[in-house]
């Protein structure tokens, strides 16, 4: 279990939050059965005592760095302009320039014990909520379909995780076009009046 009080172990935050970012970037390049606590401490600068001695395991120290990177993606989610177009538009964008890395950490998370799984669920799913609340905003105006309801976010991200799996697959980056995403988005389902 991370251990939460940095200060009383005698390690500035600057030391865990060295551990966090290190673990996200081993665990993106390594995947999680490369994502040593080794490599991890040497990727951080510190020993393995240290990280042992800010998080209990490797995978407290795995699942508290994609819950930190989830949580930061909630501040992506645009506000409601009152254009339904612009909107998705920026949103899509800001996706895109992710480079898919959210959705490559949660590919590995499911690779860590059930426990860890479940924590790393909660934050996912507190993280989607401004996005369903985005796309709620412009239901409730009746500029998209009511009926598709929660569903209308899982509907809108569905083909940029799939646009990213092929990349991954392929080796090498597909063009996106956040424009024509939008589109297809809005004439295939989601929509009233397009």
């Amino acid at each position: 279990m991370e251990k939460h009080s940095t200060t009383n172990q005698g390690e500035s935050p600057s030391t865990r939050d060295r551990l966090l970012t290190a673990a996200l970037e081993v665990l993106l390049e390594r995947g999680y059965r490369g994502a040593t606590s080794r490599a991890i401490a040497h990727t951080a600068g510190v020993n393995e005592v240290t990280l042992f001695r800010l998080f209990s395991t490797r995978d407290d120290l795995l699942a508290a760095a994609v819950i930190r990177r989830t949580e930061l993606e909630r501040d992506l989610a645009p506000a409601p302009t009152g254009h339904l177009v612009a909107d998705l538009q920026a949103l899509a964008e800001t996706m895109s320039r992710d480079g898919g890395v959210l959705m490559r950490l949660w590919l590995e998370m499911s690779r860590l014990p059930e426990t860890h799984r479940a924590r790393v669920r909660e934050a996912v799913h507190r993280s989607q909520a401004p996005f369903e609340a985005l796309f709620g905003h412009y239901q409730e105006r009746g500029e998209l379909k009511g009926d598709v309801g929660d569903d209308a976010w899982a509907i809108f991200a569905g083909p940029m995780l799939t646009a990213f799996l092929q990349s991954e697959f392929r080796q090498e980056p597909l063009p996106f076009d956040a424009k024509r995403h939008v589109q297809l988005f809005l004439h295939g389902c989601a929509t009233r009046r397009w």
